[in-house]
């Protein structure tokens, strides 16, 4: 069971999708985005809020914690949205993955079943 389980969540795309939003928020904090380049701007629904006043003002709202960027603080807001975000975009793959799975197994109209 254990290894069902497990098996289901090393396959899975969300997971790796909030790893890898693990991995960038970590990147970004520690210096390696000091632009916010990768955190922000390579997030197709983060880029969209923040081109957005009253969508920048919202995640700029957060308790702010320092961190090694030009501007040397963010909001932890922008976190937690680029983690919620990559959790889509991997809920979302893994829907089309579910459904193709399902496409494949059914038996075709001509087939007997």
């Amino acid at each position: 069971m254990l290894k069902k389980a497990l098996k289901l969540l090393i396959t899975s795309f969300t997971f790796w999708f909030a790893a890898l939003s693990l991995l960038i928020i970590w990147n970004h904090y520690s210096g390696g985005d000091s632009k916010s380049i990768v955190l922000i701007y390579f997030n197709v629904i983060l880029e969209s809020i923040s081109l957005n006043d009253a969508g920048r003002a919202l995640l700029n709202s957060g308790p702010e914690i320092s961190a090694k960027t030009i501007p040397g603080e963010i909001s932890v807001y922008w976190y937690v949205a680029h983690l919620l975000s990559f959790i889509l975009y991997g809920a979302v793959l893994d829907g089309i993955k579910a459904v193709v799975k399902l496409l494949l197994r059914a038996p075709s109209k001509g087939e007997a079943t």
